[in-house]
């Protein structure tokens, strides 16, 4: 028999049917390949762009950072908060901020207001004495005001540990400002001890203001080292029309770069290569404009002419060292007082320096902090650098002169986990509940449990 022949009408039709159901596969197949071609070349452009192999994981948590840096406390606060009327000056503390200002009620932190004295607290700076509660007040830069916050069911579990604290109220008391440094801790403690406020304990983190905001920020203005950060412009009565202008635009650049890191970060393609490529180039942009901005407004605000009120005592240029030396030397005096004016009032009083990522061997810095909280040309690294030994060496001799004082700047030694979240000075909440453990343990841990 001779075997049935196939209709060729039949084969073309089933060859069609095969090429048609293999057409979908192929146009996913070449969407997958054209998707991996294109996460591979945006993988290329942000090593180029970062200096290193880029992780998703890195650019969320840059993201995270940039969404939770500070606003009202930051040491480099957003710059809206120099518009005029917000941050005012203050005849004892040498500024504080206005909470009557239009913007005060949007810049709360974490819903906590800035109160009628002036300080980011829920509650007020004066209180009187309470037997059944310790009233713990925490004086220093915007590293103690985070470690007050992120830090306070740590430092309040510490306490409790104690036998005599165990069964008292906690009131903590906010008395810190960004950018606060010595003599502007001592003169807040004596300015509300005058004003009848009451004290259990009081605890001091400070150190990395003292020895970086001179030179980085009273040097180039010609002011006085001792003199408050922001001086000049409160003392010239506000800014002008043009520098307001810079201001503004500065802080809508902050608000563009939180906002867009938000969106990225929300989207359901924020761990790809391309996603992140697209956002990286638009925030580099905006934080390119944002320095342009910044570094204007520092240049407007240089002085033109001598003036006494914004600038302080005339005063010859010192070597960097030297310079360094007097201003340890006046944190370590600042701190002597407070302990004096607390021991003379039954107050007890704690010191503690502040780590810093900028001090040699103090953190083996881990990929993300080199990339987020460290910079060979950052402005504070050089007086940090030099400054921390000083700090370490001037805390040994306040221990030997009866102060309980303790060095942190050791904290994160032997951690290997990010702790440090931007260039300056400032940790992440992991590392603000370590420190608070850390001062908890200390004040815990007192001859008569700080009482």
């Amino acid at each position: 028999m001779v075997p049935d022949q196939e209709d060729p009408a039949s084969s073309a039709r089933r060859i069609d049917v095969s090429r048609r159901g293999r057409a979908p596969l192929f146009r996913v197949l070449a969407c997958v390949l054209v998707i991996v071609a294109a996460e591979l070349f945006s993988a290329v452009g942000l090593f180029i762009v970062e200096g290193a192999w880029p992780s998703p994981l890195a650019m969320e948590a840059l993201r995270e950072a940039l969404i939770a840096r500070p606003v009202a406390a930051g040491l480099n606060p957003d710059p809206r908060n120099l518009a005029p009327g917000y941050r005012v000056a203050h005849p004892y503390l040498g500024f504080a901020l206005n909470p009557e200002h239009e913007s005060a009620p949007h810049r709360a932190y974490r819903g906590i207001p800035i109160s009628e004295h002036g300080f980011i607290d829920d509650g007020p700076a004066v209180v009187s004495r309470s037997d059944d509660e310790v009233v713990l007040g925490v004086f220093g830069g915007s590293v103690a005001f985070f470690v007050s916050i992120d830090g306070l069911e740590a430092l309040a579990a510490e306490l409790r540990k104690s036998p005599a604290l165990a069964n008292k109220k906690l009131r903590v008391v906010r008395v810190t400002q960004g950018a606060y440094k010595q003599p502007q801790q001592l003169l807040a403690l004596n300015y509300l001890l005058a004003l009848g406020a009451h004290f259990d304990v009081v605890v001091n983190l400070d150190g990395f203001n003292e020895v970086a905001l001179p030179r980085v920020e009273n040097e180039p203005r010609g002011v006085h080292p001792s003199f408050p950060v922001f001086w000049a412009q409160l003392a010239r009565a506000g800014l002008d029309p043009a520098e307001q202008e810079r201001v503004c635009r500065a802080g809508e650049l902050q608000r563009e770069r939180r906002e867009l890191a938000e969106s990225f970060s929300t989207a359901v393609l924020r761990y790809s290569f391309t996603w992140n490529l697209l956002w990286r180039y638009q925030d580099l942009e905006l934080h390119r404009e944002l320095l342009e901005q910044l570094n204007e407004s520092s240049r407007s605000r240089a002085p033109r002419q001598r003036h006494y009120g914004a600038q302080g005592p005339k005063r010859e240029p010192q070597k960097h060292d030297v310079e360094l030396a007097e201003q340890v030397a006046l944190w370590k005096r600042s701190s002597e007082q407070m302990h004096g004016v607390c021991e003379s009032r039954g107050v007890r009083y704690f010191h503690f320096l502040q780590p810093n990522q900028y001090f040699e061997g103090s953190k083996v810095l881990t990929e993300e902090e080199r990339r987020v909280a460290y910079r060979e040309d950052s402005p504070y690294r050089a007086p940090a650098a030099m400054g921390y030994p000083m700090l370490v060496e001037a805390g040994r001799q306040l221990v030997a002169a009866g102060v309980e004082f303790h060095d942190l700047s050791g904290l994160f030694e032997d951690v290997r986990e990010t702790i440090y979240s931007d260039t300056c000075c400032h940790v992440n909440e992991q590392g603000n509940r370590m420190l608070a453990g850390a001062v908890g343990r200390a004040v815990a841990g007192a001859p008569g449990a700080a009482l």
